[in-house]
């Protein structure tokens, strides 16, 4: 079984990229295969449920969360689990996803 770690991209590692790198690092120490981050367009505010987060917590996109994690080790799979292709700048894409490269 492969096991991986969503979410690297809110809460305080949205605001500490030395803590995000630092997760990155024992993730891969740990033997985890994935890390992956996720996007929302928007949150309701005030919050209803089942929303996953408050609308004011941090939520880095997850390309650059996933630079601020460091180089990427070999045979591990890191990308966005989800993006909203259309609302993304074209020029921070690389021709293919981090996801389509696992």
């Amino acid at each position: 079984m492969k096991l991986g770690i969503f979410g690297i991209n809110g809460g305080a590692l949205a605001t500490n990229p030395a803590l995000l790198a630092e997760v990155a690092k024992a993730a891969e120490d740990l033997g985890y295969e994935s890390l992956w981050g996720g996007e929302h367009m928007c949150l309701p505010s005030p919050r209803v449920a089942p929303s996953p987060a408050e609308p004011t917590d941090p939520l880095l996109d997850p390309l650059p969360a996933l630079t601020w994690a460091g180089p990427i080790p070999p045979g591990s799979c890191w990308g966005p689990a989800s993006c909203c292709c259309p609302s993304a700048t074209p020029s921070p894409w690389p021709r293919k996803s981090p996801a389509s490269m696992c």
